[in-house]
């Protein structure tokens, strides 16, 4: 638990290849790792206890993106097939510690999702410098003093500054 005290948040990057028994032991360990959240009642089914207490976790999902566009999975190369038999060994419930290594290895390619636009802003910063390149800094043209000031949420995006 002293590891991951600092967590507030576990994303399911593959929610598909999470089934309902590897959910439930998930959220065990989570109450393990995060004591003050036992008292949350659990689901009993006398047939498979650790099952229906998956379906009350899953339920406690509230919001679900359902990305369109196959990117990672796609393809041929000997990564992306490493990456197949990954999402296999793990809807399977059959991982391995090099599974896992290969896991904690930097995707370059992989497109980010990120909560916060700081975050973005961060993440893009860091791919501009790795190119070493020179950055052009572009600075937007007003139609107005008062436009100029506008926060980039109400002008639907549009910084004032672009890098």
């Amino acid at each position: 638990a002293k590891k991951i005290k600092w967590c507030d948040l576990c994303h399911n990057d593959e929610k598909s290849i999470v089934g309902r028994r590897m959910l439930a032991l998930i959220d065990i360990r989570l109450h393990q790792a995060f004591p003050e959240h036992q008292n949350h009642p659990l689901v009993v089914d006398l047939h498979d206890p650790l099952s229906n207490d998956g379906i009350a976790s899953y339920k406690q999902f509230q919001d679900v993106y359902q990305l369109d566009v196959v990117q990672y999975q796609s393809g041929n190369s000997d990564k992306q097939h490493n990456f197949r038999t990954i999402l296999l060994h793990l809807r399977d419930s059959e991982s391995t510690f090099d599974d896992w290594r290969l896991l904690t290895t930097q995707f370059n390619e992989a497109i980010y999702i990120l909560p916060q636009k700081v975050d973005v802003d961060e993440i893009n910063i860091s791919k501009l410098r790795s190119l070493n390149r020179p950055i052009a800094r572009i600075h937007t043209v007003h139609t107005s003093n008062e436009v100029s000031k506008t926060n980039s949420d109400i002008a639907k995006g549009l910084e004032a500054r672009l890098l």
